[in-house]
Order: C-alpha cells, then structure tokens, then sequence
C-alpha cells in the first residue's frame, strides 16, 4: 500500500531511525498512533501530526503486514 511518513532531516522519527532504501519490520501488533511504523494514506495529511519544519523530510512509501488505519493515518508492520 502506498503511503506517506515524515522523519527530522536525520531521518529519524519519534525513537527510530530510518536508513533510505531499506525494509524495515518490526513483529509488534500496530495500533493506530501508538505503536508500528506510523503512517498517512494522503500526503497533505501528514502536516496535520506534525508541526511545519523545513528541514523535516517527506516520504512515499509502501508500507505492508499487518496494518491498522483509522481515518487518515495508519501503523503498520513493515515500512
């Protein structure tokens, strides 16, 4: 599935760091906005979670395994 997520200009977001080009998977359950890889299904959507720095960083994405969307952002397994 095709999404969106936002990291600070090192590429990490909330306690993870991201590396470009790489799978990432974690085996916890996602709950929306609590715990997964955290996502939005529409890119304008992603400056509602986050306040406007220009030096954050916005990626396309395919994110997949177990999701859990609820209204416009999701968690997921992989990223």
């Amino acid at each position: 599935m095709k999404a969106y997520t936002v990291t600070d200009k090192d590429m990490k977001s909330q306690r993870f760091q991201f590396e470009l080009g790489k799978k990432h998977v974690t085996t916890v359950k996602p709950t929306c906005g609590v715990r997964g890889f955290g996502f939005c299904t529409i890119l304008i959507d992603c400056f509602d979670s986050y306040s406007f720095d220009p030096q954050n960083r916005v990626f396309e994405c395919e994110v997949g395994g177990e999701i859990d969307v609820c209204n416009k952002r999701g968690a997921s397994q992989e990223i």
